[in-house]
C-alpha cells in the first residue's frame, strides 16, 4: 500500500468475491477455479488497455450493461457511492454508427450519482478475441472505501494475533526474511484508513451539496408559485 500510494499513477481494484459471483451467476460455473477468475481479470485489463494499444475514436457513454452492479469486479455497493471519474471502453466490429447510437441512448439513463463527475469514453473497431462486441468500465467512486474497509478490518485480525508475523525458520518473521518490518504494516494501515477518511470526506462533501442544491431549487420553486 505504500509503495502503491507512492509511485503508483493508477490502481485497479480486483475483488475476488465480486470475480467468483460473477463466474457462479452469469458463467454459470459450478466450481470456478483461479484459471477462471484470472481470464477474467485479464480480459478485462485489455480491455482498458486497447486505448492505449489501437487508435480509435473519442466517444460519450458505454453500454448498459457496463454500468451494472451485477458486473462489476469489486463487491462494492455503487448507489452508495460518489464518483470522481469514470472512463468507459467499447470494442466493437460492427459500424461505428450503430455504437454510437447506442452509446448516445444511454445517456439518459446515468445514475444521478455519475451526473457531476467526468466521463470519458473510447471506441475502437477492433474486437477482443473471440468476442464480436465488448466493454469495460473505469471508475473512481467513494464507495471504493468498502474494498477498504473489508482489507482494513481482515488485516487486524490478523495483526492482532501476529499471523504469519513471526512463522519462519527459527521464529524469524516470513516477511522480515523477505526485508520487511513489522512497522511498513503499520505505516500501510494508517495509509490505509487516511485512503479510507479522504473517500469518506469527499463524500460527505457532497452529500452536503447535493441537499442545498435541493433546497435551493425549493425556494426557488415556491418563490415563483408565490409570483
Amino acid at each position: 500500500m505504500n509503495l502503491l500510494i507512492e509511485y503508483a499513477d493508477g490502481v485497479s481494484a480486483y475483488d475476488n468475491e465480486a470475480i467468483y459471483e460473477i463466474c457462479l451467476n452469469f458463467l454459470k460455473l459450478k466450481s470456478p477455479h483461479y484459471c477462471d477468475i484470472n481470464h477474467l481479470i485479464s480480459s478485462s485489463m485489455c480491455e482498458v488497455t486497447a486505448s492505449f494499444r489501437f487508435d480509435g475514436k473519442l466517444n460519450t457513454h458505454l453500454r448498459k450493461q457496463i454500468f451494472d452492479p451485477r458486473n462489476m469486479m469489486c463487491a462494492v455497493d455503487p448507489s452508495c457511492g460518489k464518483y470522481f471519474t469514470v472512463f468507459t471502453m467499447l470494442r466493437s466490429q460492427n459500424s461505428l454508427r450503430d455504437v454510437h447510437y447506442e452509446l448516445e441512448r444511454m445517456k439518459s439513463k446515468i445514475p444521478p450519482n455519475f451526473n457531476q463527475c467526468s466521463i470519458k469514453s473510447e471506441c475502437l473497431n477492433i474486437p477482443a478475441k473471440n468476442v464480436k462486441l465488448s466493454g469495460a468500465v473505469i471508475t473512481n467512486s467513494t464507495s471504493n472505501q468498502e474494498i477498504f474497509c473489508r482489507i482494513g478490518a481482515q488485516f487486524d485480525m490478523m495483526f492482532k494475533r501476529k499471523a504469519f508475523l513471526y512463522s519462519g525458520i527459527f521464529g524469524k518473521s516470513a516477511f522480515g526474511m523477505d526485508g520487511m518490518d513489522e512497522l511498513e504494516f503499520v505505516e500501510a494501515r494508517s495509509n490505509l484508513a487516511d485512503l479510507i477518511s479522504d473517500y469518506q470526506q469527499y463524500q460527505e462533501t457532497e452529500t452536503n451539496h447535493e441537499e442545498d442544491y435541493s433546497d435551493s431549487e425549493s425556494l426557488n420553486k415556491e418563490e415563483m408559485q408565490e409570483t
